[in-house]
């Protein structure tokens, strides 16, 4: 967990920064964003740990790199239900992070766990 920090974005999902102070942030984001408005918050970052295994993206790859060694006559994991589907994403994560968590891998990862004091800033030459 770190501490509040300030960013900018023009898009709210690509944010820049950190920034120490509220006027940094904001000056940064009037030389990026010369003439168009952008947003500005507070935030504290958190690591990799919310990052979650899409079982949805795993099955596909399966099935595409099996199919051909399948004799079902409709897609691989067609009738895997939602419940399982979900198991399967949350045996994925868990595994994953305790790999990552064994192995003391850096990932550079980082999310928002909280945010706070958003505002829209306008251009300087409105």
């Amino acid at each position: 967990m770190t501490d509040f920090k300030w960013w900018f974005s023009q898009d709210r999902e690509r944010w820049q920064g950190p920034f120490t102070t509220k006027n940094e942030a904001i000056r940064k984001g009037h030389g990026t964003y010369a003439n168009e408005s952008f947003y500005i918050c507070e935030a504290r970052l958190e690591d990799y740990h919310q990052m979650v295994v899409d079982p949805e993206e795993v099955l596909e790859q399966l099935a595409d790199r099996y199919m051909e060694f399948s004799s079902e006559e409709h897609g691989l994991f067609e009738d895997v239900s939602a419940t399982n589907k979900a198991t399967l994403g949350g045996m994925l994560t868990k595994t994953l992070h305790e790999w990552i968590d064994a192995y003391q891998i850096k990932t550079g990862i980082y999310m928002f766990a909280e945010s706070r004091n958003e505002e829209t800033i306008e251009p300087e030459n409105k």
